[in-house]
């Protein structure tokens, strides 16, 4: 904050321009690294979205697969019983 002020009250053309470049560069690469950052993170979001969805759709067909093996265990119980009585 001094600073700004200091150069403000010199009213100097080229000290201005000097810290304005120097601040402007301190602030692009901040910037850059934080866009990287997050450009990471949502990919990493991305990925763990899609490995959701295609474990979703395994357990999908896998409870599908296990109610029509039920539904043929229960038929043979009751086709066994039948026999029975």
């Amino acid at each position: 904050m001094m600073n700004i002020i200091a150069i403000v009250n010199n009213a100097g053309g080229p000290d201005i321009l000097t810290f304005l470049i120097e601040q402007g560069t301190t602030a692009g690469l901040m910037l850059a690294i934080l866009w990287i950052l997050i450009k990471k993170v949502f990919s990493q979001y991305e990925l763990r979205i899609d490995k959701l969805e295609i474990t979703s759709e395994d357990c999908i067909a896998d409870r599908k697969e296990l109610h029509k093996t039920l539904l043929s265990m229960k038929d043979a119980h009751i086709s066994a019983l039948k026999k029975e009585g």
